[in-house]
């Protein structure tokens, strides 16, 4: 919607006047602006208008003046809220100029002596709101004909009451200019509203991004715990001959998740996963798996993940061969349990630098709307429990 007073002309400005960009706040603080000065401006025709047909020396006349203004208000009032042309502004201004010269016949002689009567009041509001929705050399223009004409109105009026005239012809300029003052103030607030919102909206986008590089870099670092790191670590600490049958395909797997040469459907059976996970785990597994279980994609690779951690936890820690994993269909979604009767540990003793339960099993699980419940003491092994629901 173009602004009354703003002017699109070609580019360059050649024939108009350059539109300066304006934020959401400010765009909306000026067809606010708009909107109340028109209905303003109609409601002192209305109240005022009315009342001086009353009162006026030649009230048949009055009411041809008034009434013109209420015909004309009507097409004003449309034409301003949804974008006026370049004429409606001026044919404004001359219109009010030209109830301002009928004064002799449309307010009483003692209301222009002391400077009173609806004609005053139909100027100063149509001066005043001008400059909320005018370029300045518009408003200043608007001003110096309504001013002039009314000045000119009462002096043909009453010639006695010049020296009233000349202080309404100062006034008024001064009316016009303060509500010019206002409005920019007005304008200055909305525009620091809007740099305001744009700099909340610029530190959320930067919150945003450093709190998905921050989740890239704890999964990259879980995956890596999980994969490669496990499978050197193992190495190290000659858990691992070098002629086990799994560690080939132990390592091309891990070659395959850094490589991202995996293509992963939409929908994944989780029973199958798991199978694979199972059988890459080095242990002797007691599984209790339904023949299938279809999830998404996503949720059935960390839930997977997160199983393969515990299960490498098993080898690692538990001292013991042997784990048990369940699986079954839950309330809405599926609940995996691997539990093993090995050494157990101390939750509260775990250091915080320690990746394995915290970051590749509980906030993996997390990040896909699950919850994960670890029961563990010293001697009493070890049940990990995971949980996930749809949507």
């Amino acid at each position: 919607m173009r602004l009354p007073g703003e002017i699109r002309g070609p580019p360059g400005g050649q024939g108009g006047e350059v539109v300066e960009t304006a934020g959401a706040t400010e765009r909306l603080v000026r067809r606010l602006a708009v909107r109340y000065s028109v209905l303003a401006r109609t409601a002192i025709v209305v109240v005022c208008g009315l009342f001086g047909i009353f009162v006026a020396p030649t009230p048949w006349l009055t009411a041809v003046v008034v009434g013109g203004l209420l015909f004309w208000s009507v097409p004003y009032v449309r034409l301003m809220v949804h974008g006026p042309g370049r004429w409606v502004l001026p044919g404004d201004a001359g219109l009010v100029a030209a109830v301002c010269l009928t004064q002799l016949w449309t307010v009483p002689p003692a209301a222009l002596e002391s400077d009173e009567g609806w004609v005053i009041a139909l100027a100063s509001m149509t001066l005043v709101v001008y400059q909320w929705h005018t370029s300045l050399i518009m408003g200043a223009t608007a001003v110096a004909i309504v001013d002039g004409a009314f000045f000119a109105g009462v002096v043909l009026a009453t010639p006695a009451s010049v020296s009233g005239a000349v202080t309404m012809l100062v006034w008024i300029p001064v009316e016009a200019a303060l509500s010019r003052l206002l409005w920019l103030l007005v304008r200055r607030g909305a525009a620091a509203a809007d740099r305001e919102i744009e700099r909340a909206e610029e530190a959320r986008r930067t919150a945003a991004v450093a709190a998905a590089a921050r989740a890239a870099e704890r999964e990259y670092s879980a995956t890596l715990h999980d994969t490669a790191a496990s499978t050197l670590l193992m190495v190290g600490l000659g858990e691992i001959r070098g002629n086990e049958r799994w560690l080939r395909a132990q390592a091309e797997r891990d070659l395959r998740i850094f490589d991202g040469r995996t293509v992963a459907p939409a929908e994944a059976d989780l029973t199958e996963q798991l199978r694979e996970v199972i059988a890459d785990s080095g242990l002797e597994v007691t599984a209790e798996l339904p023949d299938s279980l279809p999830v998404p994609t996503t949720a059935g690779t960390a839930l997977c993940q997160a199983v393969r951690e515990a299960l490498s936890n098993v080898a690692r820690h538990a001292r013991t061969e042997t784990a048990e994993v369940t699986a079954r269909a839950g309330p809405g979604g599926v609940v995996i349990t691997v539990a093993d009767h090995g050494i157990g540990f101390a939750p509260e003793l775990v250091p915080a630098t320690r990746w394995g339960v915290t970051e590749s099993i509980i906030n993996r699980v997390a990040a896909i709307g699950g919850r994960v419940d670890v029961r563990t003491a010293p001697g009493a092994g070890t049940t990990v429990r995971l949980e996930w629901r749809h949507g």
